[in-house]
């Protein structure tokens, strides 16, 4: 399971009493998050979707149905960030729906079936900026984009917990104004430019979001 605690098994459905054991191997991680992702991901299936029965079990990141057999992994999700500066500001979005509206966010997103990471980074940020960065074609997306950061994160959406493997990449457009960009209307209500040492930490969206702002700082630092 990402994050500091890892679960080892929980038995039981969400209306049923539930074990749950965990091992801690950071006294800093917050033990709450990660008891309500169990009760949140055990309520995914309350009966096994291949025979019906109430044999489900969870364990670490796998269901799986002691009468049928039936398994079912419920992996960690890949999803890319990017930090676009433009001279010495950087790019962020004012989230326009739910998980943190209204909270400031870095272009990006979840990768697609099929999708590699920065092809999906590259939708994400046409789709939410209306806007393509200067890549010329034939030369690989990995000359343009630099990885300098990657950070597990927890993701609720419509009352399920996803765990998320978020990696961070940076891409330097010298030029670009807010006059390029278009927010992607119901996603994005407001684009701002902001200097990396503005930016206030609780204004920002998710907790990976945070760590990637404060290793993209260290990233410039030593460059």
């Amino acid at each position: 399971m990402a994050g500091i605690f890892q679960v080892m098994q929980v038995i039981g459905i969400i209306h049923m009493p539930v074990t749950v054991t965990f091992i801690s191997t950071d006294p800093k991680g917050t033990f709450t998050d990660h008891y309500n992702y169990s009760i949140m991901i055990l309520a995914m299936f309350q009966y096994c979707p291949s025979c019906g029965k109430k044999g489900i079990q969870f364990n670490i990141n796998k269901f799986h149905c002691q009468d049928c057999g039936f398994t079912y992994f419920h992996n960690t999700a890949a999803a890319s960030g990017c930090i676009i500066q433009a001279g010495e500001r950087v790019v962020l979005l004012v989230r326009g729906k739910a998980p943190s509206l209204g909270k400031l966010d870095l272009p990006g997103g979840f990768v697609d079936p099929g999708e590699g990471i920065l092809e999906g980074l590259l939708r994400e940020i046409r789709e939410e900026l209306n806007w393509s960065p200067p890549i010329s074609a034939g030369v690989p997306m990995a000359e343009y984009f630099t990885l300098f950061a990657s950070f597990p994160n927890t993701y609720p959406y419509k009352n399920i917990m996803y765990n998320t493997c978020d990696i961070y990449f940076t891409i330097s457009v010298p030029g670009l104004t807010e006059k390029d960009l278009s927010p992607q209307a119901g996603e994005i209500t407001g684009i701002r430019f902001m200097l990396p040492e503005e930016i206030n930490p609780d204004d920002l969206a998710f907790d990976s979001t945070r760590r990637a702002m404060t290793a993209y700082r260290e990233y410039i630092k030593k460059r």
